[in-house]
Order: structure tokens, then C-alpha cells, then sequence
């Protein structure tokens, strides 16, 4: 069993990961874009 499960765990990690860092990149380039609009609306 133990085999069976790391074979379909592995592929499954292996796509996780990157959507994670996708997801991750993409809420801390709105953040950014947030925070310069607001400073662009002040200035």
C-alpha cells in the first residue's frame, strides 16, 4: 500500500507546489499594486 500511495502522493505534491507559489506570487503582487495606488491617490 505504502508504494501505491507514494506514487500518487509524489505527482500531486509536485503540483500543489507550484500553484502554492503561483497563488503566493500573484496575492503579493496585488499587494503591491494596492499599496502604490494608495500611495499614488495621496501624493
Amino acid at each position: 500500500m505504502s508504494s501505491i500511495e507514494q506514487s500518487i502522493a509524489l505527482p500531486i505534491r509536485r503540483m500543489v507546489h507550484p500553484a502554492q507559489l503561483a497563488v503566493g506570487s500573484a496575492i503579493a503582487i496585488s499587494g503591491l499594486a494596492i499599496l502604490l495606488h494608495g500611495a499614488v491617490a495621496l501624493a
